[in-house]
């Protein structure tokens, strides 16, 4: 699993190891000498960005025990994200099914842990009884968009590890750094070419065939992903090569997401006997329907969502519960790991793209964007908490149909949008003709 040795060390080699296998960004970090199966690895001081990155899967932490650290206090909890990690090297590929990533939120710093455990050909040079074999050592690694790969790299006792051509300092920490194995995939660059052109309204059914007219509500959506060769309703992931596309107008609301609650009288009863028992009459006075923009800061129609287990960090989330506030009855539930593991798989990175329509000739053109990236469920969950990010669902049952839209909204105003998304994403900025 390591290479060995300043002179029979090929890098060409090495990164075609990761891009054969999907890998497009390279994460690298120099080792120190603790770093060994012993003592967990520091990625940083959150899960912003990385998290995303690494495709990894949050589920609710336990307490880290810990008063040794300043700021640190016993028995906080910590959030745990699990990765699929194999490790990757002269022979065959070797799973490593108990690597994570460890969010101590308290001091704040993430360790990635368990990467040697129920391995069978784990990386001998992360063996703290074999370090004194080793000089410099390289952890590589990066995902595909389901699986985590890594190697590591060191050189013989005594001796230095240079870094890899092209690799520069990553934007989601100062410990890492970072090499674009395939530059010629640039989102941005695309959108910002689509940019200040009437289009017709269109959308793409499958990939290969025809695009065809479309002049419903979602035109503005549908048009740029057929523009940019998705397929409508292709994938619950990220629309385009990892990022994930959304149109508005200023002035209105945008949808970031649609999770399912996974408990609650939603839940148990199912969407059809749900909005029997809690819908409303709908205007044309056939439907019933759920509606309502709820939120942690007030009360609409005696209902509200509350961060359940919440503390003094937000992180200690168990739950985001729709209740309602005459008997605290839960309407709906997502637990916290259902919920930051939605918002991870679509928007690590992500376009919020302004248009106008024509609605007389079916037209659209796209104005600007803002590009957003590196985020986490923290940034989330005190979106949530402050009001800022709010359930607005959109159920309807008819005699004839059910449906069911369980979105998670913000507000796309002036004022609002662009302070909402700097608190959601790490990095922000506005692109125009």
């Amino acid at each position: 699993m390591s290479g060995e040795g300043k002179d029979s060390l090929n890098w060409y080699g090495i990164l075609s190891g990761l891009r054969v296998r999907g890998v497009h960004r390279v994460f690298l970090k120099r080792l120190a000498h603790n770093d060994n199966e012993k003592n967990q690895i520091y990625l940083g001081p959150s899960l912003d960005g990385l998290a995303g990155a690494l495709c990894a899967r949050m589920t609710p932490g336990s307490s880290s025990e810990s008063t040794e650290k300043r700021g640190s206090t016993s028995g906080k909890p910590k959030s745990v994200a699990h990765l699929d990690w194999v490790w990757i090297g002269d022979g065959p590929d070797a799973p490593a099914p108990a690597t994570k990533l460890i969010h101590y939120f308290q001091y704040p710093e993430v360790r990635l842990s368990g990467f040697l455990t129920d391995c069978r050909r784990p990386p001998d040079a992360l063996r703290r009884r074999r370090l004194d074999k080793y000089g410099d050592r390289l952890l590589l690694f990066g995902s595909n968009g389901s699986t985590t790969f890594g190697t590591v790299i060191a050189a013989p006792a005594g001796e230095p590890l240079p870094d890899p051509p092209g690799a520069g300092p990553s934007s989601l920490t100062d410990c890492l750094l970072e090499i674009h194995l395939d530059k010629s995939r640039d989102t941005e660059r695309m959108v910002l070419d689509l940019l200040d052109t009437w289009h017709p309204t269109m959308r793409l059914p499958r990939a290969g065939e025809p695009t065809i007219p479309f002049h419903g509500p979602q035109a503005a959506g549908y048009t740029l992903e057929a523009l940019l060769g998705i397929p409508t309703n292709a994938t619950k992931g990220p629309d385009h090569l990892g990022s994930e596309l959304k149109t508005f107008k200023f002035s209105n609301r945008v949808t970031l997401m649609t999770p399912s609650a996974d408990g609650g009288e939603e839940r148990r009863l199912g969407a059809r006997s749900f909005l029997q028992r809690h819908g409303h009459p709908g205007r044309d006075g056939t439907s019933i329907r759920f509606t309502g923009t709820y939120s942690t800061t007030r009360i609409t129609r005696g209902r509200r969502l509350i961060l359940a287990g919440r503390t003094d960090h937000v992180l200690t989330t168990r739950s985001v519960d729709l209740t309602t506030v005459s008997d605290q009855r839960i309407l709906a539930r997502w637990s916290a790991a259902h919920l930051g593991d939605s918002w991870l798989k679509k928007h690590d990175s992500a376009f919020y793209v302004q248009y106008v329509r024509d609605r007389e000739r079916d037209l659209v053109r796209y104005l600007g964007f803002f590009r957003c990236r590196r985020t986490s469920p923290e940034r989330l969950f005190r979106a949530i908490d402050v009001g800022t990010v709010f359930y607005d669902p959109a159920h309807t049952l008819r005699v004839d149909s059910l449906k069911v839209r369980p979105q998670w909204r913000i507000s796309s105003s002036r004022k609002l949008m662009p302070e909402t998304l700097r608190a959601l994403y790490g990095d922000i900025y506005w692109v125009e003709p």
